[in-house]
């Protein structure tokens, strides 16, 4: 078993998740414990509104340098006890075990600057993530080792390749194959996603969480501290 987060950068936000998961005969089973999709309480004068916001990447870092991911969407609390919206629930970093970060493809033509800002935060979760791990210790390199460690970055061609077979899938194809794979369910019978789909969290989310699966159905990776070193993992 072990503590995933998956990162999908943007310029400005980015799509945040840590999950709880493990490969039983094959199949992915996994819990979400913590994203960074937020939940904002409104009223107007007739019901109660939740909408939803996802919160910038210099908040996010903000958390990952604490060392304590705190101000999300308690994803997996918040439908089961609409009392305690404001309760902040926790997810130290230093129980996560795996960070995988969706890269990025060569395209052949020519990029925006909001993908060149994309991947700098991608370097900076990273170099985040890697001192927060080796706070307080001597040699980065033993943390890693001894404690299992890893920052991996994944292509989006090896993610869409991995959960939908082909890496000519869109954005939506990989949305509906999580959704087709692990469900979404019902009030009375939720699947991994029922909470998950309910605040119609945008793709950025979904996105992250493909990076994950892929990551456990063995895509290529490439070792973020050695980049010419790709690796197929399965859990």
């Amino acid at each position: 078993m072990s503590i995933i987060m998956g990162i999908d950068p943007g310029p400005i936000s980015s799509g945040v998740i840590v999950v709880d998961a493990h490969k039983t005969s094959g199949d992915i089973e996994m819990k979400i414990l913590w994203t960074n999709w937020k939940p904002l309480d409104r009223l107007d004068s007739l019901k109660p509104k939740v909408e939803f916001n996802m919160e910038d990447n210099s908040l996010v870092l903000h958390q990952i340098r604490r060392g304590n991911l705190s101000n999300g969407h308690p994803i997996m609390e918040y439908y089961m006890d609409k009392e305690n919206l404001k309760n902040i629930s926790y997810c130290p970093l230093d129980h996560v075990d795996i960070v995988v970060i969706e890269g990025m493809d060569y395209r052949g033509t020519g990029v925006g600057d909001h993908v060149f800002q994309a991947l700098i935060w991608s370097g900076v979760f990273a170099e985040a993530i890697s001192s927060t791990w080796k706070r307080d210790k001597e040699w980065f390199d033993e943390v890693l080792v001894n404690q299992n460690k890893r920052i991996f970055m994944l292509k989006p061609n090896s993610i869409r390749s991995a959960i939908c077979g082909t890496p000519m899938a869109k954005r939506e194809h990989v949305k509906k194959s999580l959704i087709g794979r692990f469900g979404i369910g019902t009030k009375d019978n939720p699947g991994v996603l029922y909470n998950l789909a309910k605040p119609r969290m945008n793709n950025h989310l979904f996105s992250a969480l493909a990076v994950v699966v892929a990551y456990m159905d063995g895509a290529k990776t490439h070792d973020i501290y050695n980049f010419y070193e790709e690796k197929n993992h399965g859990i």
